[in-house]
């Protein structure tokens, strides 16, 4: 009874490593693919080490900024609208730390981390003010 109990531990032990290694080499190969087959939309902007995916489109005043709520979709959460607004303004939608294409974050990502990495983003990538956030969902502040 101990020699099989053994052989099935070890077998065990050999499933999860090869898994493991498994698992690991599949991931790597699906963001390398995806990473080849959709393109960062916009641009790549460096916020000190890090990177957030930034969408700008048309030109004028103000700069319309679109704030997504806490789904996945990040900029593309804003795309029915997007080319509208920016056919009279400039119109910026990005996607938040590790949503997307925009390299994730060490810190909580709440209200004032957003708003920094917001801040710098569009500082960093040259937009001007005046903007105007426009925010749906989760991504607008509710009155008191």
């Amino acid at each position: 009874m101990r020699g099989s109990a053994r052989y099935i531990s070890c077998g065990l032990v050999v499933f999860i490593i090869f898994s493991t290694i498994f698992g690991t080499v599949y991931e790597m190969i699906s963001r390398c693919r995806a990473a080849n087959e959709f393109p960062v939309i916009g641009k790549l902007v460096d916020i000190g080490g890090r990177r957030i995916q930034l969408d700008c489109r048309g030109a004028g005043r103000p700069t319309v900024v679109f704030e997504s709520s806490l789904d996945l979709n990040g900029s593309l959460s804003w795309s029915a609208i997007h080319d509208q607004i920016a056919k009279t303004t400039r119109a910026c939608a990005y996607s938040r730390a590790g949503i997307m294409w925009s390299d994730p974050s060490e810190r909580a990502q709440n209200g004032k981390t957003i708003a920094e990495d917001l801040h710098l983003t569009l500082l960093n990538a040259d937009e001007k003010a005046p903007y105007v956030l426009v925010g749906h969902s989760l991504g607008e502040r509710q009155p008191k």
